[in-house]
């Protein structure tokens, strides 16, 4: 991990802090809820996984996952066979290599950049 420019140097540290409204122990996989994200719901308005899988008649092969966070949903989506690459922004804490160490490809892109992708016709 790069710790250069962040306040905490561990994740421990990172898990006591409130990073942002949806990252309260974000970086907790073990004792905290970020594992069961997307898999249980917390409210009526979350979506889970597999209601998102469902709306492509299980015909989703490859995902982009934009946002600031952990990289669960991808991480989830991988896990469901479906290739992802997330961008995300290392905003108070290294998320771009947290998500590399869960096995996502980050893209490391400001706001201002173009997605690296073609629009292909059919």
């Amino acid at each position: 991990m790069i710790w250069n420019g962040f306040n905490c140097k561990s994740f421990e540290c990172l898990n006591g802090r409130k990073l942002n409204r949806d990252c309260v122990h974000c970086f907790d996989l073990v004792n905290g809820y970020e594992n069961q994200r997307f898999v249980k719901s917390k409210g009526k308005n979350d979506f889970l996984v597999d209601d998102v899988l469902q709306l492509g008649n299980d015909g989703i092969r490859i995902g982009f996952d934009i946002g600031i966070g952990s990289g669960s949903f991808a991480a989830v989506m991988s896990e469901r066979n479906v290739t992802m690459i997330t961008s995300t922004l290392n905003v108070n804490g290294p998320f771009n290599e947290f998500i590399a160490a869960r096995g996502i490809f980050p893209v490391y892109l400001s706001l201002d950049h173009r997605f690296p992708f073609v629009q292909s016709s059919i």
